[in-house]
């Protein structure tokens, strides 16, 4: 109708207040659109202090009209964004209105940007004299129902299953393909505030392979270090991590159930997820956009 049109039209910022709200209008999509599985969790997962640290928009004054939602974090390094939004036409208008809010031609990343949504972005940064400087296409995988990994796993010959410490950041931040002059301080804050999962060898001691849960609440930074692949290390890891994820998950201390985001091409890591129970619900990407 033109009276929702209208109030599509209108943006104003999330208050820290509406966060269980937030969290509702979430709900129903955060089993099959990666970016409301993200932003779900990190607004549930310490009871909205996030909108106290970021800057979140919904279109419309109640939340029953809402149709789009969009978080802004400023750092040093650029302006990182996620989107979700119930159709094109809702993200384009929620993009309008906030277009003071967003300058394209600093740096800005959108993470788990829906496929359908990623023409509408490229030609707001193209507008305003942008270019796209870094894409990573994923598929979105989600848990629907937990298989007990005692059923999926075989444990003969497995190292010593543990979490993470901080002392394995460096490892951890050492093979990460996206490592950064930053990236080993949040390693290291994700081990001490979130899940993760690694195995000793049980010859060596050495740590051999790792699953982390996120910032954005995925599992991730799935790796098993040359000389221990091919023992089955990362199903071992991955399992642990999804029993985890999905125990705090059923007793109601997780927002979402376990879910991942795997690169496009790595079929490897895709079939790993997948014989764990997990399903491919949709195709994201991370693009990052600046000046031409």
């Amino acid at each position: 109708s033109g009276a929702g049109r209208l109030c599509s039209m209108a943006a104003r910022k999330v208050n820290r207040h509406e966060y269980a709200a937030c969290a509702q209008f979430l709900e129903p999509a955060k089993s099959c659109s990666g970016a409301a599985a993200q932003l779900l969790w990190r607004v549930s997962v310490d009871q909205g202090n996030i909108l106290d640290e970021e800057e979140w928009f919904v279109n419309g004054d109640k939340w029953e009209q809402a149709r789009a939602l969009v978080s802004i974090q400023r750092t040093s390094e650029r302006i990182n964004c996620c989107v979700y939004a119930k159709a094109l036409e809702d993200a384009s208008n929620l993009f309008e209105a906030l277009k003071d809010k967003i300058s394209w031609r600093e740096e800005v990343m959108i993470a788990s940007l829906d496929d359908s949504l990623k023409p509408l972005i490229s030609s707001l940064a193209l507008r305003e004299g942008a270019t796209q400087t870094f894409e990573e296409e994923c598929f979105f995988f989600s848990l629907d129902e937990f298989v007990p990994p005692e059923a999926l796993l075989n444990h003969e010959g497995a190292g010593r299953i543990r979490r993470l410490t901080k002392e394995d950041g460096e490892v951890v931040d050492g093979t990460w393909k996206y490592r950064s002059g930053t990236s080993l301080s949040r390693i290291q804050d994700q081990i001490a505030c979130r899940l993760s999962a690694g195995i000793e060898d049980k010859e060596s001691g050495e740590l051999a392979a790792w699953a982390l849960e996120q910032s954005s609440g995925c599992i991730g930074m799935v790796f098993t270090q040359e000389g221990y692949r091919r023992k089955g290390y990362a199903k071992q890891v991955v399992g642990t991590l999804t029993a985890d994820i999905w125990q705090a998950f059923a007793t109601g201390s997780c927002p979402t159930a376990p879910f991942a985001y795997i690169v496009r091409d790595n079929l490897n890591s895709q079939g790993l997820f997948e014989s764990l129970n997990y399903k491919r619900k949709g195709a994201v990407c991370w693009c990052r956009y600046g000046k031409a």
